[in-house]
């Protein structure tokens, strides 16, 4: 029948023998060296790997920076001079009371002061009379 084509070794023939000759034993050392060598390599390529792509980050990386510290001084020049010219309008808008709506319609508050008024000098004190 189809059950008799299988093998009836003995198991215990397929497990390592202790009393195997010294070629066994150093063919097995040397499959595990040759396993341990391709796991060394593999290990180094996959770091070298690694270390070129994280070197490439970093170039990538400190460009943006760059580009990003170049924004951020135009963003800082832009803003003085902004600042400038809404002081600027702002001082107009004091001698042109017109133009004060269009500030407020864009959020500019003016600290609108308005002069003092003028210094009166105290009256000379009234001179009382002598009650000798």
């Amino acid at each position: 029948m189809a059950m008799e084509s299988f093998d009836k070794s003995d198991p215990s023939a397929h497990q390592a023998n202790p009393l195997a000759g010294p070629s066994d034993n150093q063919d097995s050392v040397e499959n595990l060296w040759k396993v341990v060598v391709v796991i060394a390599f593999a290990v180094l390529l996959a770091s070298v790997s690694f270390n070129a792509f994280l070197m490439k980050e970093n170039g990538v990386l400190m460009f943006q920076k760059t580009q990003i510290y170049n924004q951020i001084q135009a963003v800082q020049q832009v803003n003085g001079v902004v600042s400038n010219l809404v002081q600027d309008v702002a001082a107009f808008s004091l001698q042109h009371p017109d133009v004060r709506p269009i500030l407020q319609k864009y959020g500019v508050t003016i600290n609108f002061v308005p002069a003092p008024p003028p210094v009166q000098k105290a009256p000379p004190p009234i001179p009382t009379p002598d009650k000798r």
